[in-house]
């Protein structure tokens, strides 16, 4: 891959310059060629771990514009299907393109097989081994939800953009730590984001029957029509 060239400054410049940005667009398709919308594209910078994210329109095409120059970690997602991955190396001026082919998602199946005991087995040797068993879990579910509300001047002004938030769901089921992930997004749509988000509820994750807290991402998308 090539890196993003490196631009020299003169040591009496009066004023810094402009981080250099990129960007990147391309269209997401299945096995059979057709395209996919509603795919979510999250770049994530292998320097700054600063994360951007987008979906697929309903041509299934998607753009990002406005992003740092400099390497990044592509993940497509989309339901029912294989994550693709791969490395992208983002420079300056007119914005890169990615075409993602995904491939169906593995499916896992498992079979118990049960027969008598040998009657041959002491009664000492068929003791049951007394142990915790684990690994029971119960997701944790929506019960409340507020809409988060399109800022008005935002709308007037043709703003869109997709909020990606971090937080935890605690053991009561409010949330807690609500944080902004992405930083190439306009700040009103990020605000509208969080004043709704922050006042979901959940029923919490299980753990063996036992509420624990449990870190979750929020995608939050403003689109106009």
């Amino acid at each position: 891959m090539r890196r993003a060239p490196v631009r020299e400054h003169s040591a009496d410049a009066e004023e810094p310059q402009a981080e250099a940005s990129g960007g990147v667009k391309g269209t997401v398709y299945d096995p059979s060629g057709a395209v996919i919308p509603s795919a979510s594209i999250t770049l994530k910078n292998t320097a700054t771990f600063k994360e951007e994210v987008v979906f697929t329109a309903p041509n299934g095409s998607f753009q990002m514009l406005g992003i740092p120059a400099g390497e990044y970690r592509v993940s497509v997602r989309v339901s029912g299907f294989a994550t693709y991955q791969t490395l992208l190396e983002l420079e300056a001026g007119s914005p890169a393109t990615m075409n993602a082919h995904l491939a169906l998602g593995d499916s896992e199946e498992s079979m118990l097989i049960v027969a008598k005991r040998p009657e041959s087995v002491s009664a000492a040797e068929a003791a049951p081994l007394m142990v915790r068993v684990g690994g029971m879990v119960q997701p944790h579910n929506l019960i409340k939800k507020v809409t988060p509300v399109y800022p008005a001047d935002a709308k007037n002004e043709g703003v869109e953009g997709t909020v990606l938030l971090r937080a935890i769901i605690s053991k009561s089921g409010s949330l807690l730590h609500v944080v902004p992930v992405n930083s190439s997004i306009d700040p009103r749509l990020v605000s509208a984001a969080m004043d709704a988000v922050s006042q979901w509820v959940y029923q919490p994750t299980l753990l063996n029957g036992e509420p624990v807290e449990v870190i979750t991402t929020i995608t939050v998308a403003f689109r106009l029509n």
